[in-house]
């Protein structure tokens, strides 16, 4: 089960690192080169479906080839449709924090359930992560003029924290 575990860890760790680049990247250039991003992280997510794609190849399988297929159509939307995206990108970046949210709260339960040290930090961040992206979803607009530097932040976090996972596991 700990190899299992291990292998999710290692997955998520190249979204770790599109997390941190894209957080370092909203938190230097604000808002004003936005569209500029999300071309950026569309190109980033084509990356990581490559990478997915040389793991799942290197595996012989698994789940990998799914999370490349979405994440190159997210990559590629994103590339080639950068303003419809700003005009939703609260509640895109709300939807991508509740979803990695559950995901490593998915993960603290199962550090728990197996006995494994750090469940705790890693289910109260996972709740964090949650809240965040709830906040985003609920009031868009509220958040809006604070996002980018809020998301930028909160992207190098999750990502400084999915490494720290991977290397403390």
């Amino acid at each position: 089960m700990y190899e299992k575990i291990r292998r999710v860890l290692e997955d998520k760790a190249v979204m770790a690192f599109v997390s941190i680049i894209f957080g370092g990247i909203l938190i230097i250039k604000k808002r004003s080169a936005l569209d500029g991003l999300v071309k950026v992280l569309g190109i980033l997510l084509l990356v990581a479906a490559g990478a997915f794609i040389v793991m799942y190849i290197k595996n012989r399988g698994g789940l990998q080839l799914g999370g490349a297929l979405a994440t190159g159509v997210i990559g590629l939307f994103l590339v080639m449709k950068p303003v419809t995206v700003v005009n939703f990108f609260p509640v895109i970046i709300g939807l991508v924090l509740l979803l990695n949210g559950l995901f490593d709260l998915s993960a603290a339960l199962a550090r728990k359930k197996y006995g494994e040290g750090g469940y705790f930090f890693s289910f109260l961040f996972a709740l964090l992560t949650m809240a965040a992206g709830l906040m985003l979803l609920l009031h868009p607009g509220y958040v809006a003029n604070r996002l980018v530097l809020f998301a930028g932040i909160v992207l190098v976090i999750n990502g400084l924290f999915d490494l720290l996972m991977l290397w403390v596991f």
